[in-house]
């Protein structure tokens, strides 16, 4: 009966033991690895919001941090493309953040947007690094398609000031030098290759429209 006794008096103890332990290890972890430092690359993307959204993560368990944690915070702001983490014990966070790539800035009646690299519609901001991108007027549905054909067929993009969408369903490319191209609803891609292997073969220089729309045909202005 002794025997018995003290088996079970051992087992109270290694359980309130074990369960002692736990709890101290828990303590430790809740105060050796609060995040007290938050650093930041990549601070052009970065406005006081964003960054006050990343410094709330301070006083978290560095251990327990996850990549969940930094997303779910990144899907706040549509700019941001994802964040990095990186984590520098015992109590300091790294945030590299990446941005999304802007090629163009659409208006459509009232509404403004970003359009990224990838074809999605962001809301519009005044940031002063997206006003040298390319100007949209209409075409919200088609803009995408189109603007990556012209980049198959190495059209430069670099060189492109603003692109207009007429309801017939044709679109003027405008570029950075005043030059306007004119191009046709059907079979566009023949006058963008025509336009890109005459333009610089031939003396088109003083020359500041060019007229697609005829079939088959070209007028120089």
């Amino acid at each position: 009966m002794t025997k018995k006794k003290n088996f079970f008096l051992f087992i109270v103890f290694f359980l309130l033991l074990t369960t002692f332990d736990k709890s101290e290890q828990d303590l430790r972890k809740k105060f050796f690895f609060q995040i007290k430092q938050i650093e930041f690359i990549h601070n052009d993307v970065l406005n006081e919001s964003i960054k006050e959204k990343f410094l709330s993560l301070k006083g978290r368990n560095l251990l327990k941090l996850s990549k969940k944690d930094i997303n779910k915070t990144v899907k706040d702001f549509p700019l941001i493309s994802h964040a990095k983490i990186n984590k520098i014990y015992p109590d300091k966070l790294r945030i590299e953040i990446f941005e999304k790539e802007i090629i163009a800035n659409l208006f459509e009646g009232k509404k403004k947007f970003h359009v990224d690299d990838k074809g999605n519609f962001i809301d519009f901001t005044n940031i002063e690094r997206y006003e040298t991108k390319p100007s949209v007027f209409g075409g919200k549905e088609y803009f995408f398609s189109f603007y990556k054909n012209l980049v198959s067929l190495n059209f430069p993009i670099d060189e492109i000031h603003s692109f207009y969408f007429f309801e017939i369903g044709r679109w003027d490319i405008k570029t950075k030098q005043g030059v306007i191209i004119k191009l046709p609803a059907q079979n566009y891609s023949q006058s963008i290759k025509n336009f890109l292997s005459n333009y610089e073969k031939f003396d088109f220089k003083n020359f500041k429209t060019f007229d697609y729309r005829v079939k088959k045909g070209l007028i120089i202005k």
